[in-house]
């Protein structure tokens, strides 16, 4: 009986989603000489980002996007042919409760050649600043240099959401990644 009043007096579950975040809906489609990427994070933002976004501390996510060539070797690795870092913050302003955001865009090619984009809004909702942190749709072209074997290209994906603490005292970084293959 004791149990039974235990049970019943139990939280109610959190809403229903990933436990984890993962990334999800990854497509890489090859246009000329281009590889057009985007991509969706499930469960993003985390309840702990949630909460810091809420108090006004700005949360920020890094992400990083590579183009690489898969080498003859089987045991050797892979060359990374071009690259794209996005890092996306949103911080909330508790004085014109408005969410503040901003993506930087940095583009490396095999060249070393670099291109930064900074993009910057200002929503009124908190469902907005999540889709802002969680999708990517309109990310810059990846080149493909001249000789490329396509066949071998792949497109490797890792996020970078922030810390987690094991056992609340070791910190770890919370990453998730995704590899996909090119699509015509």
């Amino acid at each position: 009986m004791l149990i039974g009043s235990v049970v019943a007096a139990a939280p109610p579950a959190r809403e229903a989603g990933p436990a984890h975040p993962a990334i999800s809906g990854l497509e890489a489609r090859l246009e000329g000489d281009q590889v057009l990427v985007k991509f969706e994070l499930a469960g993003v933002p985390t309840q702990e980002a949630l909460e810091r976004i809420r108090s006004g501390l700005g949360v920020t996510h890094r992400h990083r996007v590579e183009l690489l060539s898969r080498r003859a070797l089987p045991l050797w690795p892979a060359r990374t042919l071009a690259s794209l870092r996005i890092d996306a913050s949103a911080t909330y302003d508790t004085l014109t409760r408005q969410y503040h955001l901003e993506r930087t865009l940095e583009r490396t090619g095999t060249r070393q050649e670099r291109e930064t984009r900074v993009d910057r809004q200002i929503v009124d909702t908190l469902e907005e600043a999540c889709a802002w942190m969680a999708r990517f749709e309109d990310l810059p072209p990846l080149r493909i240099p001249g000789g490329a074997n396509l066949d071998r290209l792949r497109v490797h994906i890792e996020s970078s959401l922030g810390r987690r603490y094991l056992l609340y005292l070791i910190p770890s970084r919370l990453t998730v990644s995704a590899d996909t293959t090119l699509s015509p």
